[in-house]
C-alpha cells in the first residue's frame, strides 16, 4: 500500500513537466501520509512488544507466586507429617512404658523380691495382720499366690482383689503401694528422654523441610533476577 503513494520524488524531472497547484499539493498530502504511516507501523509494533512484555512478566509472576504457594504447602504437610510422628512416637513409648511395667508385674519373682525385702524391715509386727489387695486380674491365681505369700509371712494373711491396678501390701501401720498407672507416667519421660540419643537422621525431619524451602525460594529468586 504504502509503495503505491506517490511523493514529489515520483515527479519527472524533465524541464518540460508542468506541475500545477493541486498536483503539488496532494503530493504533500500523501508525503504526510506516508510518513504518518510509518510512525502508526513503529507503534503498533512497540506497543505489541510492551505488551508482549508484560504478558511474560506477569506469566512469571504468576508462576512465581503459584511456586512459592506450593512450596509453603509441600513444607506445611512435611511439617504436620513431622509432628504425627512425634506424637505417635510419644504413644508408642508410653503405650511401650506400660507394656514393660505390666510384664513386669506379672512375673511372679518380682512380687516374691518386693514382699520378702519389704517384709524384712517389719520385724516388729510379726503379730499383725497381713492384708494384700492385688488386682482383680491375679484372682484366678488367688490360691498360688496365697500360698507364695505365707511363704514370705508365717502369720495371719488377708488376701483380696479390687479393680484398679495397684498392689497394696499393709502391715499394722506400714504400708506399701504399687500403682501401675501412676508408675507408667513416671517412667513414660524417662523413655522419651532417650530419644536424644536416636540417629540424627531421626530428628532432622523439620530441618530438611525447611531447608527444601529454602533451596526453592532462592531458585525462584535467581530466576526473578534474571528476567
Amino acid at each position: 500500500m504504502l509503495d503505491s503513494i506517490r511523493t514529489l520524488t515520483d515527479m519527472p524531472a524533465s524541464s518540460d513537466a508542468r506541475i500545477c497547484r493541486e498536483d503539488i499539493v496532494a503530493a504533500r498530502q500523501r508525503h504526510s501520509l506516508q510518513h504518518q504511516a510509518q510512525r502508526w507501523a513503529r507503534e503498533c509494533v512497540d506497543q505489541a512488544q510492551r505488551d508482549a512484555k508484560d504478558v511474560r512478566a506477569q506469566a512469571f509472576q504468576e508462576g512465581y507466586a503459584e511456586g512459592v504457594v506450593r512450596a509453603a504447602e509441600s513444607l506445611a504437610s512435611g511439617l504436620l507429617e513431622s509432628q504425627a510422628l512425634g506424637l505417635q512416637l510419644r504413644k508408642d513409648l508410653a503405650q511401650a512404658a506400660r507394656q514393660l511395667l505390666g510384664d513386669l508385674l506379672n512375673r511372679g519373682e518380682w512380687l516374691d523380691e518386693m514382699l520378702e525385702r519389704w517384709l524384712a524391715e517389719q520385724s516388729g509386727h510379726a503379730d499383725a495382720v497381713l492384708q494384700v489387695l492385688l488386682p482383680m486380674r491375679c484372682k484366678p491365681r488367688g490360691n498360688e499366690l496365697r500360698q507364695r505369700l505365707q511363704a514370705f509371712w508365717p502369720g495371719t494373711l488377708s488376701l483380696d482383689f479390687q479393680p484398679q491396678e495397684r498392689y497394696v501390701f499393709r502391715l499394722a501401720d506400714q504400708l506399701l503401694e504399687f500403682d501401675i498407672e501412676a508408675s507408667g507416667q513416671q517412667l513414660e519421660p524417662k523413655l522419651l528422654s532417650c530419644l536424644a540419643r536416636l540417629p540424627e537422621s531421626v530428628r532432622t525431619l523439620d530441618q530438611v523441610s525447611m531447608q527444601r524451602l529454602r533451596d526453592l525460594c532462592q531458585s525462584f529468586g535467581e530466576m526473578r533476577h534474571e528476567n
